[in-house]
């Protein structure tokens, strides 16, 4: 990987500084080139993965990373293949799978592959001598040695891998329990402690400051040479990885100076790994705004979309989410929506930030930061065109959060031929005041899906009251008591077999005195 050859100096300057003899080789391995050389004919296991990880920045270069082509491909699927359609992997997948020209071919490309990938290790390693091997990376799964490891075994190398990593996660204890000998550095609390899974959540920061210059490896040619894919980032960015890079040695020499020698200052001493944590932890939770902005620009070198350009800090969400679902939210936050959460929400709101990296370290439960079910339920009845059926009334609980907001969503009705022709809304039996923000209905089909808003942007026609003693002109904001609101959809119906899903974001506040 692209930071063995900075984990390799950090390794060479701790040996040196603690007087032992150590010579560390430098390796390229990516997943990308390994899973892609880990297909047999009796063996497609990792197919999904493999198609997952070919690069490219179209459907040709993608398929063309497997062997194939694209017209092949569209004869087989019986469709154009389009990779921007939902489950367009796995359909991919499938019909390689079932396919056996298409089958054929990828095996062959990755038999291929696999031959490369091992001549270029067997100009570092002797496979057929026997011994042990011991790889070195940040973690946090070890999928790169457990499929090296499998490809060796199938072609019977000697050699054993042995691995050292800084964290490892769940997903590692699973290549653990299928016979990877792999270890981790912060290992006092077991597979997918707590900084495992935040620098499983969060690998960016740390992986991106012990880069290379270089890109990632894509394969071995021929010749057993790495083939790496162009590196994407900036000069200026490089230059900032290398000065955090010297500092991160600077500081290496230091806290090496200060521990002394492995006898006075084990390496596997437990409150040593608990202050890496804590700093580790620190550092990915609770950055200040100067890392925020300079560390958090940065842009990340995508692993497998390569037209993935997005800043560490870019938050890609719903912001009003934050508003209606409370804090909770931040938490459900992917690596698709942000790279660096923490540093985003902190150039946000440095509060917010704060409550967000609590949350994040567990100490409380985001599903209980609402009011829960205390406020009473909000009942929902369909009317099929003849009137409202009891039968079919459900209710959810009318949570608002600590902003007195709220935010449900519910599907309203299965995949299926019916016809909802209205939505009765019905409050819960005490005087409040209600702001209905917005009414989202999406109608889901099996290839379609079509979304219809209602908000004081338009459609406060197909919406009526009962029970009102208040209503606010030109808004959906009313004051009364066991309040009832009944959505018109009879003009929006697709044609088509589909799903009802219902959104509401709201303002809510009981005015009964319990609630004063």
């Amino acid at each position: 990987m692209r930071e063995g050859r900075f984990l390799s100096r950090i390794v060479e300057e701790s040996a040196k500084d603690l007087g032992v003899d150590l010579v560390t080789e430098e390796l390229w391995l990516s997943r990308r080139a390994v899973i892609r050389a880990a297909l047999f004919p009796d063996d497609m296991s990792l197919l999904s993965e493999a198609i997952g990880m070919s690069p490219g920045k179209d459907k040709g270069e993608v398929l063309c990373g497997l062997g194939l082509e694209a017209a092949e491909v569209d004869v087989a699927l019986q469709a154009p293949f389009d990779l921007n359609h939902p489950g367009a992997l796995a359909a991919l997948a499938q019909v390689i799978a079932q396919t056996p020209i298409l089958r054929k071919k990828v095996v062959d490309y990755s038999s291929r592959l696999r031959r490369n990938l091992l001549s270029g290790i067997t100009k570092k390693i002797d496979l057929m001598q026997e011994g042990d091997v011991v790889v070195m990376d940040l973690g946090y799964a070890a999928t790169i040695q457990t499929v090296l490891a499998r490809i060796l075994e199938r072609e019977s190398a000697r050699v054993k891998l042995h691995g050292l990593y800084l964290a490892l996660n769940t997903n590692a204890a699973d290549n653990f329990l299928s016979g990877s000998d792999i270890q981790a550095y912060l290992d006092h609390e077991g597979f997918n402690a707590s900084v495992a899974a935040l620098l499983s959540r969060t690998p960016d920061i740390l992986e991106h400051a012990c880069m290379c210059s270089e890109g990632s490896l894509s394969e071995y040619t021929d010749s057993g040479e790495p083939e790496l894919l162009p590196n994407l980032r900036s000069e200026s960015q490089l230059s900032q990885m290398c000065a955090v890079q010297d500092g991160i040695l600077a500081g290496l020499g230091a806290a090496n100076c200060l521990l002394g020698d492995l006898t006075k200052t084990p390496a596997g001493e437990l409150n040593l790994k608990r202050q890496v944590s804590a700093i580790i932890t620190t550092a990915l939770l609770y950055p200040t705004r100067q890392e925020s902005e300079t560390i958090g620009a940065w842009y990340h070198e995508a692993n497998f979309n390569l037209s993935d350009r997005r800043q560490l800090s870019d938050l890609v969400i719903d912001t009003a989410a934050l508003e209606y679902k409370g804090w909770s939210v931040m938490q459900e936050v992917g690596r698709g929506q942000c790279y660096w959460p923490a540093a985003a929400i902190r150039l946000i709101d440095p509060y917010i930030a704060d409550v967000f990296s609590s949350g994040a370290g567990k100490p409380y439960d985001p599903k209980k930061e609402t009011s829960g079910s205390i406020l009473g339920g909000l009942a929902i009845c369909p009317d099929l065109g003849v009137g409202f059926d009891a039968k079919q009334e459900g209710a959810v609980p009318l949570a608002v959060d600590i902003f007195g907001r709220g935010e449900i969503n519910v599907t309203v009705k299965s995949l299926g031929p019916d016809v909802y022709q209205r939505l009765r809304l019905r409050f819960p039996m005490a005087m409040a005041v209600l702001s209905l923000d917005e009414i989202m209905v999406t109608y889901e089909g099996e290839h379609e899906q079509r979304d219809r808003v209602l908000s004081e942007s338009g459609g406060l026609d197909r919406l009526s009251w009962k029970n009102v003693k208040h209503e606010v002109p030109g808004t959906i904001a009313v004051v009364g008591k066991s309040m009832e609101a009944t959505v018109d959809l009879s003009n929006e119906t697709p044609p088509w077999l589909h799903a009802v899903h219902l959104r509401l974001r709201y303002k809510y506040l009981r005015l009964e005195r319990l609630f004063q």
